[in-house]
This record gives structure tokens, C-alpha cells and sequence, in this order.
């Protein structure tokens, strides 16, 4: 699933669990990659390794990217944080490649 909302000026993408086949397929079918371009991206699979590459970072080219885990004090066998994510080598692409400011948001959703 690809959820892009366009609002004013202002744009997200969400990109739920679709992991890098599916991306690679995106990127290849659209080959004008100025249709992700987002302010924000909400990204995918809770930031596990297959749920975002560089070259859709750099598509979206995002101001602000937004991971979703949930609160690493509750480590149950259904979190995200149980199945490995967010991948720590996802979470420093995010750090060197979003925003002007190479600004990165880490958002608690609390399940």
C-alpha cells in the first residue's frame, strides 16, 4: 500500500509495509520520480531494513520522516521493537538524507 495525501502546499506519503521489491517496482513503473515527493513520509514497516531504501529517500526527499514502533518499554512478542525494528543502519540513512537541517523525527505510537 502507497498513500500520498497532497494538501495545499503540503504533502505525506505513507508507504504501510510495502518493502524494497515493491519499491523497486514503484520507482521502475514511475519513472518521473517527483510524484513521491513528499514533506513528510511516514515510513514504512516500522523502519525495518526491507521497508525503505535510499533511492526512495531520495524520491520522497522528505523535510521530516516518521517512524512508527512503538515504546520500547514494552517488549512483547506482537511490538515492532520484538521483530527488530526500526533497524538502526534505516534510522542513520534517515539522519544523514532527511531535511535541509538533516532533521529526523522518531514518533512513539504507543499500541
Amino acid at each position: 500500500m502507497l498513500c500520498k495525501v497532497d494538501f495545499g502546499q503540503s504533502s505525506i506519503i505513507i508507504t504501510g509495509d510495502l518493502e524494497t521489491k515493491a519499491i523497486g517496482a514503484l520507482i521502475l513503473k514511475h519513472g518521473n520520480q517527483s510524484v513521491f515527493d513528499s514533506d513528510v513520509w511516514l515510513v514504512g514497516h516500522h523502519g525495518s531494513k526491507n521497508g525503505a531504501t535510499a533511492q526512495f529517500l531520495s524520491a520522497v526527499s522528505p523535510e521530516i520522516a516518521v517512524l512508527s514502533f512503538g515504546n520500547p518499554s514494552r517488549e512483547l512478542m506482537w511490538t515492532a521493537w520484538a521483530h527488530g525494528h526500526p533497524n538502526k543502519n534505516i534510522v542513520a540513512m534517515l539522519a544523514a538524507g532527511v531535511g535541509q537541517d538533516r532533521q529526523y523525527v522518531l514518533q512513539f505510537a504507543l499500541i
